[in-house]
């Protein structure tokens, strides 16, 4: 499993967390008679202790929802204006993936990234609860984020992880990588690419 393997044999990391996107800015959410397209993704209780996004009203997801998989969500504020919830929706229900998720918190706002990306638009649900949604009998792909300790060491963390995921591979020293790792630094400068092509 490549995610024990990176926090076993990889030093000077923090957060290490799964994240499995359901759905990229296409998920068909619904509530009432009302409906919107959301960004899905299936997560930990570690991934609010990144201090990026948390439960700004309720809570977040906890160990119980994954060990159980239980249907909870917890939702960015434009989730709540597009779909008409109340003010605090904790505690109402709301249907994806043709099932019923109890709304359990609301996420602190962020607004839009680079005057485009909305990213309050965004729904966290239990990451095993994403993994049974997947229907697929071998492991899904997923993301694997972490917090380098010291900003000096990243070049040196990535290194590692590199080492550590080709042995994970089996890959050969003549095989390219069959991962990519990305620093959030270039993964601005890839989204800025992406919406210059866009606004042109």
């Amino acid at each position: 499993d490549d995610l024990i393997a990176i926090r076993q044999q990889v030093r000077d990391i923090r957060d290490v967390v799964p994240v499995l996107p359901m759905a990229r800015f296409s998920g068909e959410v619904r509530y009432g008679n009302r409906s919107t397209a959301s960004s899905i993704t299936a997560t930990t209780p570690a991934f609010a202790q990144g201090g990026v996004q948390y439960p700004a009203q309720g809570r977040f997801i906890v160990p119980g929802d994954d060990a159980t998989r239980r249907p909870v969500a917890v939702i960015g504020a434009a989730v709540i204006k597009n779909l008409g919830l109340p003010a605090h929706p904790e505690g109402h229900y709301i249907q994806m993936f043709g099932g019923w998720f109890k709304v359990v918190g609301v996420l602190n706002k962020l607004g839009t990234l680079l005057g485009v990306l909305n990213q309050d638009n965004q729904i966290y649900i239990p990451f095993d609860t994403g993994v049974s949604l997947s229907g697929r009998s071998t492991p899904p792909d997923i993301i694997i984020q972490l917090q380098v300790t010291r900003a000096q060491d990243l070049a040196q963390v990535e290194a590692r992880i590199t080492q550590v995921l080709r042995r994970q591979h089996h890959l050969l020293p003549a095989q390219e990588n069959d991962f990519k790792i990305q620093s959030s630094g270039e993964l601005i400068k890839a989204l800025t690419k992406v919406f210059d092509i866009i606004t042109l």
